[in-house]
């Protein structure tokens, strides 16, 4: 008996992957594979949910990295590649599926991990976002000085038309540097590990359509 389906692709360089749920172990079969794997022999989940870009927060993708306790992997993306110019993005589908999932292994195998994000990739983006910090903070005091010098040095002139240039180019840069920052402390939630509950795994750790 088949709990549930789900069916990606990952990228141009891989096949089409039915998944399947059925009573005993998670099946997957595609033109080149077909396979099960029981539930009992799944070691850990993880959950890594990414913001989607630029300044909006919905959008994000998910993907579900399964271990075996042969510590062979299997990873479940929240999108379907259709081409280059279409990419489908199927997070309720996978969302549903990812919770049946969980039940199961949780069910057959209760010392099973459960956990979200990914350390590595949160302690990049969070070295990363201290440098940003450290620019943005250098902008703003070359900007300040430039205008305690430039207000100080022309008293009674007009600024040198190069100085005026030189700070708006300085106050513009602050623009990227702030969106990244921004962009980097969504991140920095997402990627965040821990432990989830599989029997009811929290809407924050899933994709958002």
């Amino acid at each position: 008996m088949v709990d549930s389906k789900y069916t990606a692709r990952r990228s141009p360089i891989f096949n089409e992957v039915n998944y399947e749920l059925s009573e005993n172990g998670l099946v997957f079969e595609s033109e080149q594979n077909s396979r099960t794997i029981p539930y009992t022999a799944i070691q850990s989940l993880r959950l890594i949910t990414t913001p989607g870009s630029g300044w909006r927060s919905d959008g994000s993708s998910g993907e579900l990295v399964l271990i075996t306790k042969d510590l062979e992997k299997l990873r479940i993306v929240s999108h379907h590649y259709k081409s280059f110019v279409n990419l489908e993005r199927r997070s309720s589908s996978y969302s549903l599926y990812v919770r049946k999932l969980a039940r199961h292994v949780f069910n057959a195998n209760p010392t099973a991990r459960f956990v979200t994000g990914h350390f590595w990739f949160w302690l990049f983006w969070f070295v990363f976002s201290l440098l940003m910090y450290a620019g943005l903070l250098l902008i703003v005091l070359l900007v300040g000085m430039g205008f305690i010098y430039t207000l100080r040095d022309g008293v009674g002139e007009t600024p040198p038309l190069n100085t005026w240039l030189d700070l708006t180019v300085a106050i513009v840069s602050m623009v990227p540097v702030i969106s990244i920052i921004l962009y980097g402390r969504r991140y920095l939630k997402c990627l965040l590990p821990q432990s989830f509950d599989p029997e009811a795994i929290p809407e924050s750790v899933l994709p958002q359509s």
